[in-house]
């Protein structure tokens, strides 16, 4: 299995601090490939065309239905069978992730909350984008 270092939900080329710092952690600390989730399917491909000599991994489906991210009354609208299998993804997702080593994302995100709880890691090996997590 690759080492990986993962991003978690959040909008990756609009942040300069989040694309070097994945790039720069990824040469100094020699990773293979980065696992990447997000709910915007373009991010891995804007990721391929900044970084071609990075291996970039994810479940993300790239069809048109999911450029626009997550939208809650779309998943709503889905078929039991769909759900449940977005749910699988989503779990997929969480067990890659609580697994890495590092992660990048920001902690305004449910996910990235919950991924650091899952992880059980020490602080020094997530940075969020848009502050500390300070939970009690």
């Amino acid at each position: 299995m690759p080492t990986t270092v993962n991003l978690s939900y959040c909008t990756i080329v609009n942040n300069l601090e989040y694309t070097e710092f994945i790039f720069t952690i990824s040469v100094s600390l020699q990773f293979a490939s980065i696992f990447v989730t997000s709910d915007t399917a373009n991010i891995i491909d804007m990721l391929r065309q900044l970084r071609p000599d990075l291996n970039f991994l994810s479940f993300i489906k790239t069809d048109a239905d999911s450029l626009e991210g997550h939208l809650q009354n779309r998943f709503n609208e889905l078929s039991l069978q769909l759900k449940r299998l977005a749910t699988y993804k989503l779990m997929a997702e969480l067990e890659v992730l609580a697994q890495a080593k590092y992660v990048v994302c920001t902690f305004s995100s449910n996910i990235c909350r919950l991924v650091q709880i899952l992880r059980n890691a020490h602080t020094d090996t997530v940075l969020s984008l848009d502050g500390k997590w300070v939970h009690h």
